[in-house]
């Protein structure tokens, strides 16, 4: 599989589906969220703040959050590292463009009741 390659005027190459490099650039160099507690099952909605002003894969987060929608799914859906989604859905909580809702696991399970809880769901798959 070859990465899409483009050249700019100073004859670098820049190879867009570098995995180190997107993410890095994804996330504006954070490496980790800024918002303590968030989880890949937190599940987050778009909020009422002006969302004109963002960009690229900040915007296509938040479009897609307009109903309430998890991290994991949005790091599936747009196609990005889970570790890349959690910063940057801490950054647009953190500005207000999404609101993370409570998870379960902030009120009472434990981390193996969610691991088993995952576990069945995915073999009724």
């Amino acid at each position: 599989m070859s990465a899409s390659r483009s050249e700019w005027d100073d004859g670098v190459i820049f190879e867009d589906d570098d995995p180190d490099v997107r993410p890095y650039l994804v996330a504006g160099g954070a490496t980790t969220s800024q918002v303590s507690g968030l989880a890949i099952e937190t599940m987050v909605t778009r909020t009422d703040v002006d969302h004109g002003q963002l960009r690229f894969e900040a915007r296509d987060m938040v479009d897609r959050a307009a109903a309430a929608t998890s991290i994991a799914e949005l790091s599936a859906g747009m196609n990005i590292p889970l570790g890349t989604t959690l910063a940057l859905a801490g950054e647009l909580i953190t500005t207000g463009h999404l609101h993370a809702h409570q998870t379960m696991a902030e009120t009472s399970m434990t981390d193996l009741d969610i691991m088993t809880r995952i576990i069945n769901r995915v073999r009724q798959l």
